[in-house]
């Protein structure tokens, strides 16, 4: 007797997608800017220290890397992710859902720090929306990029920490770093990806300056950040930075070598190694010197 169970369409992980789309560990590649503007600060608590963490790193910069991916619907590789699902009509509800807890948490953690969340989630919309999907603009994107990811996170964090600090040389360096760090591995980021962004009418700044151009940027800004990192915790200090940070640098002169010689054959695992060791080893460094002088 045949049975009478009716058999349901297979569906789609919707829950599993939505996760993977928010990509939590990318951003991780962020976290250098968190701990730069821990290094600088005097005397940080160790509550709202780690309270910003969370914010940022479990609530901001999840919620737009999903948006990103809801708006863009990539099918070939993102940062992160070599094969992108389709963005399930949860990313949606979730993204929302997580820009509003970020606003209220920072609210509660003070008027400085929702400014800076809600500039950084300002920014990211107008860089991925379909207007005015500043993404398209390669200066204008890159600048927003630079300063949105990199020295206005970097004051968001600064500031929270060091309510009552007045700015100064000290901080406007590490703001300065915070951008070029960032800005050096944003045009690196879209290497690969010039011929979805070709599709989709974005003129990213990776697309006008071409594979060797983005190289010579990238190499470029790396050092201009190099240099401001020197001018903040000086020539012991650097050097450790330094040593923390040769495997990223030898992977992005491998890289780099490899890339100039055949330039069509850049491609997603290449980039990922050189900004994997490269967050990695500045992190290390990073934490090294924070938990130094948290100690002492």
């Amino acid at each position: 007797m045949p049975s009478s169970r009716v058999l349901r369409p297979h569906k789609t992980p919707v829950f599993r997608d939505t996760l993977i789309l928010l990509r939590l560990p990318f951003s991780l590649f962020l976290l250098p800017v968190y701990l730069l503007a821990l290094n600088l600060s005097a005397q940080p608590d160790a509550s709202t220290a780690l309270a910003l963490f969370v914010l940022l790193h479990g609530l901001v910069y999840p919620a737009s890397n999903g948006y990103n991916s809801l708006v863009d619907r990539d099918t070939t590789p993102i940062g992160g992710l070599a094969a992108p699902p389709p963005p399930p009509a949860l990313l949606g509800r979730v993204v929302w859902l997580m820009d509003l807890l970020a606003l209220g948490w920072a609210g509660w953690l003070g008027g400085q720090t929702l400014l800076g969340v809600a500039l950084f989630i300002a920014a990211s919309r107008a860089y991925s929306a379909p207007w005015p999907r500043l993404k398209r603009l390669p200066w204008i994107s890159f600048w927003l990029v630079a300063l949105g990811q990199g020295s206005i996170t970097f004051w968001t964090v600064w500031a929270s920490l060091n309510p009552q600090a007045p700015w100064s040389l000290l901080t406007t360096f590490g703001a300065l770093a915070a951008g070029a760090l960032v800005g050096a591995a944003y045009p690196l980021s879209q290497i690969y990806q010039h011929a979805e962004d070709a599709e989709r009418g974005d003129l990213t700044l990776s697309r006008l300056l071409g594979v060797r151009g983005t190289l010579l940027f990238s190499a470029g800004a790396f050092g201009l950040g190099g240099a401001l990192l020197l001018a903040l915790f000086g020539w012991r200090d650097s050097i450790l930075l330094l040593m923390c940070s040769l495997p990223g640098l030898l992977a992005f002169v491998h890289f780099a070598w490899q890339t100039w010689q055949e330039p069509e054959r850049v491609g997603h695992a290449g980039v990922m190694r050189v900004q994997v060791f490269n967050t990695l080893g500045l992190n290390l460094g990073l934490l090294i010197l924070a938990g130094r002088a948290w100690l002492a």
